[in-house]
């Protein structure tokens, strides 16, 4: 049983235990607002501020499930907090039952779709951390890049105009600024190890943060010997030393699938993203970031035929993105896809921002 348990400042946290021990627990962690019965498993009421405290004995194994559909529903990750049946409150001729019980349900919930699972009791402190997603107190300016594809002098060119001072393994940045990647540093160019090295450097020393894309993990599931990558990428990383393969690996596994910005106002995402999504996280938010609504169907060129997502977008917060290649960025709706086609000889852009003025390079 954990001292201090933190969980994400958004999320369906799950109170399980015999309610003569979880109730108390409940009202001391949760505000009587962010408290929902049991019976309100899937009721609309559940929103931004969404905490579920109930007691869930072993055998409502169903209704646990109707508590991970919400949270898969409303993108928020669900948490079991699971109370010890040795808690105070519980009568000690109910222990021997009990805690067995509750051995076999902590084995379960895993399975069951539960992204954490914590013992508590009463002596455990409970702190919410935001999600890796909500940046919303980093205000900027911020100089957002457009997907490198692998090429590391493009890259090096476009910081260069940005005022940026590069080095192999990082760059600083003009005074008060800071370049957020939008993802797909990898794949199609000549140097994708040197991108990352320069790009992980950046957000190692602050001067950057960067978004995930699906060529980005992709590579992190290759170099864990998932799937099979593309070839050109995997040979460039074949040359490298295995520290700096794992690095890579890690690196990606641990970028977020979209940034919250500038007190809300910005969002940066790979390819695209819904209002309803944005500070939130499941795994399908993350599928619909990288790669985006499509139809399922594939054009005469193979390429998949993509919905327009960004005809439903309100106009805010901005959200800047990349994943479809585009002649030259142009605002819809308070959107903007700033990837310009380079890897498929056209050029790497970056807004900076809120400026709204647009830097290109061409693709070296």
């Amino acid at each position: 049983m954990s001292a201090r348990v933190e969980i994400p400042d958004f999320c369906m946290a799950v109170v399980m235990g015999p309610t003569d021990a979880a109730l108390p627990l409940m009202t001391r962690w949760f505000a009587e607002p962010e408290i929902v019965p049991d019976r309100d498993a899937a009721h609309d009421r559940l929103s931004m501020r969404a905490f579920a405290a109930t007691h869930l004995p072993d055998d409502r194994r169903a209704a646990r499930g109707a508590w991970v559909a919400t949270a898969r529903r409303l993108h928020a990750p669900p948490v079991a907090l699971v109370v010890a049946p040795w808690a105070e409150g519980v009568p000690l001729r109910r222990l021997r039952h009990l805690r067995p019980q509750a051995e076999r349900t902590l084995l379960r919930l895993p399975k069951e779709g539960f992204a954490a699972v914590h013992r508590i009791g009463p002596g455990t402190a409970i702190r919410r951390a935001s999600l890796p997603c909500d940046r919303r107190g980093e205000a900027g300016p911020f100089d957002i890049v457009g997907d490198v594809h692998g090429h590391a002098v493009s890259l090096r060119n476009l910081l260069t105009e940005l005022g940026y001072r590069v080095r192999d393994d990082g760059a600083d940045p003009p005074p008060g600024r800071r370049a957020v990647f939008v993802g797909d540093l990898v794949d199609r160019g000549p140097a994708s190890p040197d991108v990352m090295r320069l790009a992980m450097g950046m957000c190692r020393d602050g001067a950057a943060l960067c978004v995930l894309g699906n060529h980005d993990r992709k590579l992190a599931r290759s170099l864990a010997g998932r799937i099979e990558g593309d070839r050109r990428t995997m040979g460039q990383m074949g040359a490298r030393d295995p520290a700096f393969r794992s690095e890579t690996k890690d690196f990606i596994e641990t970028r977020p699938d979209h940034l919250w910005l500038a007190g809300g106002d910005l969002v940066v995402v790979h390819a695209a993203i819904r209002p309803e999504m944005i500070g939130r996280s499941s795994k399908a938010l993350t599928g619909f970031a990288l790669h985006g609504p499509t139809t399922g169907r594939q054009d005469e060129w193979g390429h998949p035929i993509r919905l327009d997502w960004v005809a439903d977008h309100p106009g805010r917060p901005t959200v800047v993105h990349g994943h479809v290649p585009v002649a030259a960025p142009a605002w819809r709706n308070g959107v903007l896809d700033i990837d310009t086609g380079c890897g498929m000889g056209g050029r790497l852009s970056a807004l900076r921002w809120p400026e709204g003025e647009i830097v290109s390079v061409r693709e070296a």
